[in-house]
């Protein structure tokens, strides 16, 4: 796919220089598609950097990224990704 290319055409900085680029990206799909697409664009990118630290100059676009993963019902694909970056999700009121 069109994804795996761009991963794999990066240097492993590279790939990790691209990470808050995609997260903002990630947080501004509408459509769920997309959204879980973004998701993976961001694993993939970890994984060829070889890293679990989440960019910290984006810190600030995880709560819009949950919002909009709630909105849009890809929970479990931003769960994947925070998994992966080993950020723990507060658990939801009972």
């Amino acid at each position: 796919t069109a994804r795996e290319e761009i991963v794999r055409r990066l240097k492993p900085d590279e790939a990790y220089a691209a990470l808050a680029c995609a997260l903002k990206l990630t947080e501004k799909q509408n459509h769920p598609f997309y959204f879980a697409n973004c998701c993976w664009f961001v694993l993939a990118l970890a994984r060829k950097a070889e890293t679990t630290q989440f960019p910290s100059e984006v810190l600030s676009v995880i709560p819009a990224l949950k919002s909009k993963a709630t909105l849009l019902g890809e929970q479990s694909e931003l769960e994947k990704v925070f998994t992966w970056f080993r950020i723990i999700l507060d658990s939801p009121p009972r």
